[in-house]
């Protein structure tokens, strides 16, 4: 049924943009219930709006399982094989460093985070080429926070927070939304043809 779906994409995240942040993701379908993704973040390609320069790297990885395949086991069948609602586990690390803005002393936030989640999400598919996906979600994180002004480094006085453009979060908790909009490529029928001929 799904052999002539196209099964990757790659996705650009357009709230990610609006905080000064680029992401990436490329999503394979595993089967119709299931799929994998793997995120790129890019702080400082995008929209800052603190007068902040933006610098560091993120990674994300995370398995999303359609919520339709848990209700209905048997016979679950989406309009392609990556459309659908879903439930996303998912962990990433965040390396970010902030400096300038309006305050005084050069001052400069250096932050490193790792964090664990679960996001809620739907994803359409438009005629077997675009991907337009939407999702919220809650994470718990853990990590430090750097305050560096006028050649003094100390933790900074605000407590340790991250940052991660779909993603914002204070004492250990943090929550994402997230607008993706992607393409796509690949074919289901060949992928299983090649995953039977390694076998």
């Amino acid at each position: 049924y799904f052999v002539d779906d196209r099964n990757q994409n790659i996705k650009l995240n357009f709230t990610a943009i609006n905080t000064g942040f680029t992401i990436l993701t490329y999503e394979r379908a595993i089967d119709p219930s299931s799929s994998m993704e793997f995120s790129l973040k890019i702080p400082g390609l995008g929209i800052e709006r603190n007068n902040r320069e933006l610098s560091g790297i993120g990674f994300t990885a995370g398995y999303k399982l359609k919520i339709g395949s848990v209700f209905k086991s048997e016979g679950y069948r989406p309009k392609h094989i990556s459309a659908g609602g879903y439930f996303r586990l998912l962990a990433g690390y965040i390396y970010m460093v902030e400096e300038g803005g309006r305050s005084q002393g050069n001052p400069k936030w250096t932050r490193s985070s790792a964090h664990i989640g679960i996001e809620l999400g739907k994803q359409w598919i438009l005629s077997n080429r675009a991907a337009f996906d939407i999702y919220i979600g809650y994470h718990y994180y853990g990590g430090d926070e750097k305050y560096e002004s006028n050649g003094a480094v100390f933790d900074d006085f605000e407590g340790d927070r991250l940052k991660g453009g779909d993603i914002l979060g204070f004492n250990n908790n943090a929550f994402s939304i997230g607008l993706r909009i992607g393409g796509l490529f690949g074919n289901y029928g060949k992928a299983l043809k090649n995953k039977k001929k390694r076998r």
